[in-house]
């Protein structure tokens, strides 16, 4: 079979996996397998590639981790190289010399606090608003839960950045008292 038919191959298995959302052919469905802000498909390779990498003795070359794990498709070994890059700006791995790497074992991940928004992200939704509810705050930026907005609104309303207005239903109503000093200490 020659190499045109073979890229044409994989351009209709793609574009198959593409409209059926990846399934069939023993894939879960596309959802499932969806991570992060940029809808990227999470396929484990990171995980066996940590595995190989913390079981391995001494240096070692990405090609070598990608042998270990049974890897010889060019677009898989495509994927190692990228995966190589996140893997050395976290710091879980160190060149040691050219195409030449170590783990570092006293890698430890960052904490996660997934669905917290950070203070910057929030003042400026409250900046922006005129009145507002915590429940408005929390669309604005996206945050999971109700509970750590309410924790700065109530920091912000002691500091005297906003007050309470009145009530929308059974939600307060906020408003930011003096937008130049909010946007002076807080924004800039």
């Amino acid at each position: 079979m020659g190499t045109d038919n073979m890229h044409r191959r994989d351009a209709e298995d793609a574009k198959e996996i593409s409209v059926s959302g990846g399934a069939g052919k023993g894939n879960p469905p596309r959802s499932s397998r969806l991570c992060g802000e940029n809808n990227t498909v999470r396929t484990g390779l990171a995980g066996r590639m940590r595995k190989a990498m913390k079981a391995w003795d001494g240096e070692f070359a990405i090609r070598e981790i990608g042998a270990a794990l049974g890897i010889t498709d060019p677009h898989e070994r495509d994927r190692l190289s990228a995966a190589r890059r996140d893997f050395l700006q976290r710091g879980e791995i160190e060149r040691v010399a050219v195409g030449r790497y170590r783990y570092n074992h006293a890698w430890r991940p960052a904490p996660t606090r997934e669905g917290v928004v950070q203070a910057h992200t929030l003042h400026k939704a409250i900046y922006v608003s005129a009145r507002f509810t915590a429940g408005d705050i929390q669309r604005r930026t996206g945050a999971r839960q109700l509970t750590s907005i309410h924790r700065a609104l109530r920091r912000l309303a002691a500091a005297g950045y906003i007050r309470a207005e009145g009530r929308r239903g059974h939600r307060v109503v906020y408003r930011v008292v003096s937008r130049d000093r909010f946007r002076k200490e807080l924004l800039d």
